[in-house]
């Protein structure tokens, strides 16, 4: 009741949406789809298995003048919902792919649905009592009891009821026609109907027999399009889509199907999917797809080949019996269900065209990649070398220049050619070595990156110091509620001598109070004054305990005294609270942000890595080189400093002032 009033209101702010789900019952009403219940009906099933379900209207945005009424049987009353108490049945549903396939193995398409599916499929009295809800005309009426007596939209046992019918009408009246009945099973997707053919007499004969058959059952195909003329003017204009009426316009006529977008004219389904970049994983989905093909299709295929361009993968499927990885034995063992080694072929990932799928490359980028060498216009000559016949025929340039020898970059002699004019020609870019060898090499600048890339001159040229992300700071700087100079850091210029160190330290201590801690950058006058300072301070502790010091008696102050000692002491704590609270509070934030070296993922010095030293006022020509004999990692283990090694010395090096030579 609560349900209905809130749909009474909502209807009363509409009153074009009130007109319009009262006509949705109204006709129900009239085509036997609904019934009202009288009252003497309603006393004699009192007792009677029964349930009211709530209704409200649901109006698509893309046709807003349409308004569907639905009957919620998912709502729950006193922890229970109808839709708990229905079973679901076999899945009689076919795979949305394997009707895909089919619809485009032949030229000439067709596709049609079934108007008002569900509602052509009768419930049982006894179980259409399950199915009643309240209504009345205004809030003034007395409410009324209404029964659906067809299955509902949105009931989990209503597909399978709809597809079972289905199936049954077309055994029932196909007059023996074996070919009917398994398309009717096959190129259903619910109440909508794909099929394709070769000839336009075919399509012609499945629109008339089909249509013919499946109304003995109640279940009327409408909404009828082809991708053929002929076929088109066959098929009456009240069986035909109002969406694709052939105009003739620039823009091709489109129409959904099944969620895809069909295109009339050509009959080029297209569905946007991605690819798989991990070789394995492809290879299954490349079994899969083949286990499908097969079984999907009519069309009768002898022999299946699967390809390629990972070595990595035909060794795992070569080796599965030998043990592996979960990730990789479990995949191995699904490939090799479904397929034999003697079905895998190897392809080069030059010669492979899927390569350039996996990068998202549209057609255009197709037609204009590096596999498509036709731009180039190759030919043979007598001695068999393949030259670029290209457009420069009538010029002065001599036959090799006109037409140069078309290689690719991954074959190991012109590696070797490679690396010789590199190191030849002082290490130049790609048009000067394509220049100077006078040939066309498919895929030279990804082979003159790599050459580059291992050059130590041009490494050395280009070196670049690691910049490790800021590291995180020491807790001593993080410290609250601690005296100033509790943590102490300590720097010098000099050259300064150890002996003027003790005296220092001792007016430091005396004046700023006892450190905890003293921070240093290990530079060399602080590591030769360790000693000094360890004995300094040995030496005082030795002071303290042999009482060297002088042991004054307490000082006891008066009364008075110590009360104004306590208010001074509190107002002081309280100061220095509020201090501390403000630095929490405003202060400290602000170094919560990386100001520099901000990059997350940077490879770590290794040790015995050759490294350059940089500097900022050094030349790169200039650079010296060394090498990390130990690396010092922070807390986050991001290596931060190393200790380097040259020909006659070694020093502590940040990584910010090594660049490493490979």
């Amino acid at each position: 009741m609560g349900q209905l009033r809130s749909l009474e209101k909502r209807l009363q702010k509409d009153d074009t949406l009130r007109q319009r789900y009262q006509e949705t019952i109204d006709t129900d009403v009239k085509a036997g789809y609904v019934r009202k219940i009288d009252q003497t009906e309603l006393n004699e099933t009192r007792d009677e298995l029964q349930w009211y379900l709530p209704h409200h209207p649901v109006i698509n945005p893309h046709k807003p003048e349409k308004v569907r009424r639905v009957c919620n049987a998912a709502v729950q009353y006193q922890g229970v919902a109808l839709t708990d108490k229905l079973l679901s049945g076999p899945d009689l549903l076919q795979s949305l792919v394997g009707i895909i396939f089919r619809f485009r193995e032949h030229q000439i398409a067709l596709s049609a649905d079934i108007e008002a599916m569900f509602l052509q499929i009768g419930v049982p009295g006894a179980d259409s009592r399950c199915l009643r809800f309240l209504w009345r005309d205004n809030p003034e009426q007395r409410i009324e009891v209404y029964e659906c007596t067809r299955h509902l939209f949105g009931a989990k046992s209503s597909p399978t009821c709809a597809k079972y019918a289905l199936h049954q009408v077309a055994k029932d009246n196909a007059n023996n026609d074996e070919n009917l009945v398994r398309t009717v099973q096959r190129n259903f997707y619910m109440d909508d109907f794909l099929k394709s053919v070769r000839t336009p007499q075919e399509a012609t004969q499945i629109y008339q027999k089909f249509r013919d058959v499946l109304s003995k059952g109640g279940f009327k195909l409408t909404k009828w399009i082809t991708s053929d003329e002929k076929v088109k003017s066959q098929i009456s204009e009240t069986d035909r889509s109002t969406k694709v009426v052939k105009t003739f316009e620039a823009e091709p006529q489109l129409s959904s199907i099944l969620g895809l977008n069909w295109n009339v004219d050509t009959d080029t389904p297209i569905r946007h999917t991605t690819i798989p970049k991990l070789e394995l994983q492809a290879a299954v989905y490349g079994v899969r797809l083949k286990r499908q093909i097969v079984r999907e299709h009519d069309v009768k295929i002898d022999k299946v080949y699967l390809w390629t361009d990972s070595s990595t993968v035909l060794q795992w499927l070569q080796s599965a019996h030998k043990k592996q990885q979960v990730f990789v034995a479990n995949r191995a063992a699904e490939i090799l269900e479904s397929s034999s080694m003697y079905q895998w072929r190897h392809v080069k990932c030059i010669e492979n065209p899927a390569d350039i799928g996996t990068r998202g490359m549209s057609i255009e980028g197709l037609k204009e990649s590096t596999l498509n060498i036709a731009k180039l216009s190759p030919f043979i000559v007598e001695d068999k070398t393949i030259r670029v016949k290209g457009r420069l025929k009538h010029s002065n340039l001599d036959y090799n220049a006109k037409h140069p020898i078309l290689l690719t970059a991954k074959h190991p002699v012109v590696q070797l050619l490679l690396e010789r004019v590199h190191r030849d020609d002082l290490h130049e870019g790609t048009e000067y070595v394509r220049n100077v060898l006078q040939q066309e090499i498919i895929g030279l600048r990804n082979s003159l990156r790599k050459l580059k890339s291992k050059c130590i001159r041009c490494r050395h040229r280009n070196a670049n110091p690691i910049h490790p992300p800021m590291a995180d700071l020491p807790r001593e700087r993080l410290d609250e509620y601690v005296f100033p100079f509790t943590h102490t850091g300590v720097d010098y210029f000099g050259p300064i001598e150890v002996k003027f160190l003790r005296p220092a330290v001792t007016r430091f201590i005396t004046q700023r109070g006892y450190p905890s801690t003293i921070i240093s950058d290990n530079g060399t006058n602080l590591v030769g004054a360790a000693k000094e300072l360890k004995a300094f301070m040995d030496e005082w502790d030795r002071a303290k305990i042999e009482g060297r010091e002088s042991a004054s008696a307490p000082f006891m102050p008066s009364s008075e005294r110590y009360h104004d000692l306590r208010k001074s002491f509190k107002t002081a704590q309280a100061y220095a609270c509020m201090i501390w609270k403000r630095w929490t509070r405003e202060y400290l934030p602000q170094w919560n942000q990386r100001s520099k070296w901000s990059k997350e993922h940077v490879r770590n010095l290794k040790e015995g890595e050759l490294v350059w030293m940089v500097g900022e006022s050094v030349r790169r020509s200039e650079y010296k080189m060394g090498r990390g004999i130990q690396v010092f990692k922070g807390h986050d283990g991001v290596v931060q400093s190393a200790r380097v090694k040259m020909a006659h010395v070694e020093f502590n090096r940040p990584v910010v002032k090594l660049a490493p030579v490979l």
